[in-house]
């Protein structure tokens, strides 16, 4: 793999820690506060349609711009959904929950985007083949990962989610 490939892997590894914390630490939240199966589920799934909304946009505005706005986009839409996790309280909880589930989905799409038309654009060949073989098995392992750690830590500073 090529020094850019390759950067971009390490990229990818990092970005992957963060987007995982960040599915896990929303949905615990939300979670704890009602123990409700359906407020999880509304969460993951207007998540996912803000996934597939920003991910078309973003095709889109690559025609036009470059792979730099998608990655500010992508930015932008994690940091929005954490201001708004922190500052903004609503009666309805509903509503609450898609407004926070909306912008992390924009954050997913845009950034997925950005990094496999960055990967199609700079890779050669096999290279890109191994690009999304290594991401894939990189991906697979944090998502084991990641949750395991996040218990362990949880566990060992006393920190227990309702689980009732």
């Amino acid at each position: 793999m090529s020094t850019n490939i390759r950067k971009m892997l390490i990229m990818n590894f990092v970005s992957s820690i963060i987007f995982i914390y960040i599915g896990i630490f929303v949905n615990l939240y939300i979670w704890q506060a009602n123990t409700s199966i359906f407020e999880i589920s509304w969460f993951n799934m207007v998540m996912f349609l803000g996934w597939g909304f920003s991910f078309v946009l973003g095709a889109k505005l690559l025609y036009h711009r470059t792979i730099r706005l998608l990655l500010a986009l992508s930015a932008f839409g994690g940091t929005a959904a954490f201001v708004m996790l922190t500052f903004l309280t609503l009666e309805n909880r509903i509503l609450w929950i898609a407004l926070i589930g909306f912008p992390v989905g924009l954050m997913w799409g845009f950034y997925t985007v950005a990094q496999n038309l960055s990967v199609s654009f700079s890779g050669k060949g096999t290279e890109i083949a191994s690009f999304f073989a290594a991401n894939n098995l990189i991906a697979s392992i944090l998502s084991m990962v990641i949750p395991i750690i996040s218990a362990s830590l949880s566990a060992g500073s006393g920190m227990k989610a309702r689980l009732s």
